[in-house]
């Protein structure tokens, strides 16, 4: 969703690893990762409830915080239909209550977030390698060991910030 800039150093940013099961977040605020965690649906066996209790939490999250910019991975199509569809209706969620709240919404494909993270690391291609990636990154910047699904929502945060502060470095070199 394009429009408004927003100063990192003004704002709320969220970032989202969505899943049906495990939807991992962080906050960051004024560009300082502030609070991070997971929301957990696996407890919950009826598929259906399950969904619209992970898509209840996801919105009870953002109410909470009221970020100006929210940044998720765009989903990758699955061998699953059902999951797929799933995946692709949280993002409709979090793109509506986005819009409904002129929050900046930024969907990153997966290629995308971790090229803007990587700072010269290799990124690896298998999905257990990309998962671990993300941890040991995570470890050695924070000094802290989370699951994968925290820490890739916190890449995924850290993305959106490194882009803008590439844009803003570039608006800076071309205004000297």
């Amino acid at each position: 969703m394009a429009g408004k800039r927003i100063r990192m150093s003004d704002c709320i940013l969220i970032g989202i690893d969505s899943s049906t099961s495990n939807t991992g977040y962080s906050v960051y605020r004024n560009a300082i990762l502030e609070k991070y965690g997971v929301i957990c649906t696996t407890d919950i066996s009826d598929k259906d409830i399950k969904f619209e209790t992970m898509c209840k939490k996801i919105i009870e999250l953002l109410d909470t915080y009221s970020p100006a910019i929210l940044v998720a991975e765009l989903t990758t199509p699955t061998r699953n239909a059902v999951t797929q569809r799933q995946l692709t209706l949280i993002l409709g969620v979090i793109y509506g209550w986005c819009v409904s709240h002129d929050c900046e919404c930024v969907f990153y494909r997966a290629f995308q977030w971790r090229h803007l993270v990587a700072e010269g690391n290799d990124i690896p291609r298998k999905r257990e390698e990309l998962k671990q990636w993300a941890i040991d990154l995570i470890k050695n910047k924070y000094n802290t060991i989370l699951q994968d699904d925290v820490a890739e929502a916190i890449l995924i945060g850290q993305a959106r910030i490194n882009e803008c502060d590439r844009l803003l470095g570039k608006e800076q070199n071309g205004n000297n």
